[in-house]
Order: C-alpha cells, then sequence, then structure tokens
C-alpha cells in the first residue's frame, strides 16, 4: 500500500505538468506574453510615461448609403485601418517555429478608444471583441469597418444640381494629445467607384489631423498655458447630387405643362373649354410643388433651391395666363351683350305695333315727329359717326400679344436658371 501512495505522489505532479504545456506554438506565446509577463491591458505601452502613443489611422469610404435631404443626415459605410506599436508584445519567431503574427481580440491588448464624435448615436471604431493582428516588431493592425449616421447640413440654392460637403470627427474624449495622438490620412488608393445606394457620388475625399476646439481641462486655463486638447482626424466628403431622377419626375413634365399652357392663347375664344384647359394646367402644378416639398428639409433662412423658384415661377406664370384668357373670354362676349341689348330695346318699342289687327292710335303724331327729327338733322352740320369698339378682334389681338410675352418670360427665366446652376 505504501508502494502504490509513493507511486501517485511521483506521477500526480508529472501528470499536472504535462496538461500545463501549451499543445501549440501560439498558445505558447499567447502564455509566454500575457501570463508569464503579466500584460496590463490598461498601461499604455510606452517605457517612459512622457511618451505619446502614435496611432496611424487610414480612413476610406466604402458605401454611402443614404444621404436624407429632408432631415439633412448621411449614413456611412466606412472602413478604418488602425497600427500603432506595444513593444511588451515582441517576440523572436525563431524561438516559436518561425511564428511571425498572430490574432487576438481587442480586449487582450491595449487599445485607442477612439469614436465618431459627430455621430448620431455612441459609435466606437474598436470593441474588445475586435480582431487585432499582432506582428512579432510588436506592430498591431485593425482593419474595421463601420456602418453610422451623422448630421449634414445641406446648402439647398442649386438642389437638384448641388455639390455638398459632409464630414465627421474621429477622436478621443478626456485623452490628452500629449498621451495620444493620431496620425490620420486617407487611404493610399482610394477606390475608383463608391458604390452608392442613394443618388449621391463620392468626388472627393479628405482627411486631416487635428486638435480638438475645445480644451477637457477642468477649470480655466491661466493666462500665458495652453490647455489641453485631445487629437482628433476630420473626414470630409464632396458629394455631388445625381440630378437625373429629379429633372425626369418634375423639371421636364414641368417643362412640358408650362409650354403647353401657352396653347391656351391660340385656342377660340368662342371655344367653351379654353378656361378649363387652363385651370386643369395650372392645378396640376401643384403636384409638383407636393414633390418638392418631401424632398426639401425645412430650414429656414437660405435661398429658395432652384426647383423651387422653377416650379414657383412656371405656377405664376401659368396663374397669370388663365386671368388673361378669362379676361379675353370677357372682352370677346362684350360685343355680343351690347348688340342683344340694343335689339332687345328696338324690339320693345317695336312690339306693341307688331300686332295684327290692331290699329295705331296715333299714327298722325308720329309721323310729325319723325318729320320734326328729320329737318333737325338737316339742320345740324355733318359729322363724322364714331364707330363702335370690335371687342372680338380686341380679344384676339389680347391673345397673340399675351402668347409673345408669355414665351418671352418663361425662356428669360429658363435661361437665367440655366446660367445661374453653370455658373455655380
Amino acid at each position: 500500500m505504501n508502494r502504490v501512495i509513493s507511486v501517485l505522489l511521483v506521477l500526480v505532479p508529472a501528470i499536472a505538468a504535462v496538461g500545463a504545456v501549451p499543445w501549440n506554438d501560439e498558445a505558447r506565446l499567447v502564455s509566454d506574453l500575457w501570463t508569464n509577463a503579466g500584460y496590463d491591458v490598461e498601461t499604455r505601452p510606452v517605457r517612459n510615461a512622457s511618451e505619446t502613443v502614435q496611432v496611424a489611422l487610414l480612413v476610406d469610404v466604402f458605401t454611402i448609403l443614404n444621404l436624407d435631404s429632408k432631415e439633412q443626415e448621411i449614413r456611412i459605410a466606412s472602413v478604418f485601418n488602425m497600427k500603432w506599436q506595444d513593444d511588451r508584445l515582441k517576440w523572436n519567431p525563431d524561438v516559436y517555429n518561425g511564428l511571425e503574427y498572430m490574432s487576438v481580440a481587442a480586449g487582450k491588448t491595449w487599445y485607442p478608444k477612439l469614436r465618431v464624435m459627430n455621430a448620431l448615436e455612441e459609435t466606437r471604431l474598436l470593441t474588445d471583441d475586435t480582431e487585432v493582428m499582432i506582428t512579432s516588431e510588436g506592430v498591431l493592425h485593425v482593419l474595421h469597418s463601420l456602418i453610422f449616421e451623422t448630421q449634414c447640413h445641406l446648402q439647398q440654392a442649386l438642389f437638384p444640381f448641388d455639390v455638398q460637403d459632409c464630414g465627421f470627427l474621429v477622436g478621443t474624449v478626456g485623452v490628452p494629445s500629449g498621451v495620444m495622438r493620431l496620425d490620420a490620412s486617407k487611404a493610399d488608393k482610394p477606390r475608383e467607384e463608391v458604390q452608392s445606394i442613394s443618388s449621391w457620388r463620392l468626388d472627393d475625399l479628405t482627411v486631416l489631423g487635428m486638435l480638438s476646439l475645445t480644451c477637457i481641462d477642468a477649470h480655466p486655463v491661466p493666462d500665458g498655458e495652453e490647455c489641453h486638447r485631445t487629437s482628433e482626424a476630420m473626414v470630409n466628403l464632396t458629394l455631388s447630387r445625381e440630378p437625373e431622377y429629379h429633372v425626369y419626375t418634375v423639371l421636364a413634365p414641368c417643362t412640358i405643362l408650362t409650354l403647353l399652357a401657352s396653347m391656351i392663347f391660340w385656342l377660340p375664344t368662342e371655344c367653351g373649354e379654353k378656361l378649363s384647359f387652363g385651370i386643369s394646367i395650372f392645378f396640376g402644378f401643384v403636384i409638383f410643388q407636393l414633390l418638392v416639398q418631401d424632398e426639401l428639409s425645412e430650414a429656414g433662412g437660405e435661398k429658395p433651391s432652384v426647383m423651387i423658384r422653377y416650379v414657383l415661377f412656371n405656377f405664376a406664370l401659368v396663374g397669370v395666363a388663365v386671368m388673361v384668357s378669362a379676361a379675353s373670354i370677357a372682352l370677346y362676349h362684350r360685343g355680343d351683350g351690347g348688340e342683344t341689348s340694343q335689339g332687345t330695346a328696338v324690339c320693345k318699342i317695336c312690339a306693341p305695333h307688331a300686332q295684327v289687327g290692331i290699329e295705331d292710335p296715333q299714327p298722325a303724331r308720329l309721323t310729325q315727329d319723325r318729320e320734326g327729327d328729320a329737318a333737325k338733322d338737316e339742320e345740324k352740320p355733318q359729322s363724322k359717326a364714331k364707330k363702335p369698339w370690335n371687342w372680338k378682334k380686341i380679344a384676339k389681338y389680347l391673345d397673340r400679344v399675351s402668347f409673345v410675352v408669355y414665351c418671352i418670360a418663361f425662356f428669360i427665366f429658363f435661361l437665367s436658371m440655366v446660367v445661374e446652376v453653370i455658373q455655380t
């Protein structure tokens, strides 16, 4: 029995020792770097506390998911490539059978707590479960994609031919630039064509390293002393809108309706549908006004967009055409009204004498009155008789002149809008 106990006392430590040995070179490396070396994830990877951790940041845009003109929000899918040095994670590849790199979770290392500062929701570039690649020289690489939304104030004066500048800010909260500094730049080989689900095209991408505008000091800094600022990277996107959709759905139909409304001046005035034709086109512009209103934000204090001014001008132009047509119809039928009233007056005088079988009670008196009037007319000097106004001709003349003025006004305004868009 004593011999059995002695054998067990010898074998148990040996078995425990065998179980503690890492089963491959990578596991042995992890044990040496973290367990045996006592790696601390809260400590910066510098030997001297006065040194600054340099973090290289490369930014690339993968997709522009949406740019909401009404809410003025942009949704972007970006790719961030980060790199920094940590001498505590160096090793000799020859000791570990040629192992030159490995991947671990970011939570096992010190990593910069970067975030998109102006995102609508809290957005961190790295989390504890993000994969980090470590090389034998102690360099840590992270390639991480991220989808986020930020506010983008749009200048809508040239909508839908506008070019916008939208940007987002990458930085840390409460980490002075003397502790950690960003060396930010854009990708060396930017994408030739950024995929865009919305109607926007990425023209340019710029990345600028800068210090924060606000200080992080809790108390006011005395005069002559510099306050502590965080290191940040400003990423600016220059976007141009693809106007084809709005041209085909709003501008082109609006132009066609305006040109079609000019035909109201060529319709015959006696045509009963002339006025209803113009009113139908007039109400058609209400639809275009609603379409444009749904595309733009309600931000005030800005110059109205080209599309709004164009639709509103055509709306007013057609409204004036309808009013002129109503005046033309009134003038045309004014002559008919005068002749009718005169004929009615004559009929009222002659009606009592036109009855058959009834003798005029005063034929002699009427004859005398007529002879007396004829004598007076002969005594008066003969003068030219005034010709009555030809209201039908005046109505047609008004239509023709209005058509010319209508076309001139439309083409002048149309050309002014084109020149404004081209010059800007």
